[in-house]
């Protein structure tokens, strides 16, 4: 690692070694055999955080740090799983060109040491709002959300307001915003990892926030539109998809049913979440009604599931659903479903209730509960 403050000749060096170490990564991906194809029934994990791919607009950039990965990823690789979805906020890539190529080329090493240990990951478009129309998703919105950077959401007071326009492809400021997604998120992305015989694909956007009925036909043409770019970039890789959110009680529709949001291309996934009830005494009925959903989801789409996020309850206190009953059941729905899942989450400093493990990467009570609950259900 370069000094806090490296002169141009130290980060110039730091780059050509941070260079070297991935050309050799690579050399070892190629003398790997080719995976089996993908097995969607045999993959869990859990969602993967780096502080690079979560940095917030105005945050301090951080550089390139391989050992940040192995140390990571060598420890999820010893819980034996094999499935990572990976959230970056597109605040974290763009405007500043800086930080966007810190974080391709940590995503660069991410992607080539995942192919060493054998693990799969998807990366996905991490966009969030709260449930308060006043935050229309970015970290500088007054709600506190994160992902999309003040360009995109300039010049609107509400979610709503933003999301009539989003969902048409038509803000004003940017003639064709799904457009300018694919050029500063997706492309990008698809350039470092596509060749990666361990990439799953991309997931376009978390969590899509829905105040319309006709919301779900915009997010149905913004899936096709990315899933299409997709395509026509040259990818067979998955388009995976999020069930979209009502976030305002009059979007209508099921979430999991609609299917007008699915992208109408070739080779999808259907990536929806599911935290069940927030109490013990509903979790697992609304558990086990949102795989029904996913099921008959799956049924109209024919394409496998992977539960994206899932967990006991994220964020809700008191903590009675963080049961080992609880996620003996979480999994037991998993495999009777034949659905691959990432939990929520591998992470640690970022203040989650559920998070799985410490800063010193022992496992939390989520995490317990996690590796018990597979061993009882898959046995290992």
């Amino acid at each position: 690692m370069p000094s806090i403050n490296p002169t141009e000749d130290e980060f110039e060096a730091f780059k050509q070694s941070l260079a070297a170490e991935i050309k050799a990564l690579n050399a070892r991906i190629d003398s790997l055999e080719t995976p089996a194809p993908l097995d969607v029934a045999k993959t869990l994990g859990v969602n993967y955080f780096d502080p690079r791919f979560r940095r917030k607009q105005g945050e301090l950039a951080r550089s390139p740090d391989p050992n940040f990965t192995r140390l990571w990823i060598d420890r999820i690789a010893a819980l034996k799983m094999n499935l990572i979805r990976i959230p970056i906020y597109l605040e974290s890539l763009y405007p500043y060109a800086q930080n966007s190529a810190n974080v391709i080329n940590q995503l660069k090493d991410l992607a080539a040491y995942c192919a060493t240990k054998k693990i799969y990951f998807f990366v996905q478009l991490h966009q969030f709002a709260n449930n308060d129309e006043t935050d229309v998703g970015a970290s500088t919105s007054p709600g506190g959300g994160g992902g999309f950077p003040s360009y995109i959401i300039q010049g609107f007071a509400t979610a709503k307001a933003f999301y009539d326009r989003f969902w048409t492809n038509s803000l004003a400021s940017i003639p064709d915003v799904w457009e300018e997604l694919w050029l500063r998120f997706f492309k990008p992305i698809l350039e470092v990892c596509n060749s990666n015989p361990y990439f799953v694909g991309l997931e376009t956007m978390n969590e899509p926030a829905l105040y319309d009925p006709s919301h779900w036909v915009g997010l149905g043409n913004y899936n096709t539109a990315i899933g299409q770019k997709i395509r026509n970039w040259g990818s067979d890789k998955y388009a995976l998809f999020c069930n979209g959110f009502n976030r305002s009680g009059t979007a209508g529709s099921s979430p999991m049913l609609n299917k007008n949001a699915a992208p109408r291309v070739s080779k999808i996934i259907y990536a929806g979440h599911n935290y069940g009830g927030k109490v013990t005494a509903e979790f697992k009925q609304r558990f086990t009604e949102k795989i029904a959903d996913f099921k008959q989801t799956q049924s109209m789409l024919g394409c496998p599931v992977i539960v994206g996020e899932l967990s006991t309850g994220l964020k809700v206190t008191p903590l009675d659903v963080l049961t080992q009953d609880n996620w003996d059941h979480i999994f037991m729905e998993l495999k009777n479903a034949k659905f691959g899942g990432t939990a929520w989450a591998y992470a640690s400093g970022v203040g989650e209730l559920h998070s799985m493990v410490n800063e010193d990467g022992t496992l939390r009570t989520p995490g317990n509960l996690y590796m018990n609950a597979r061993q009882n259900v898959y046995g290992y």
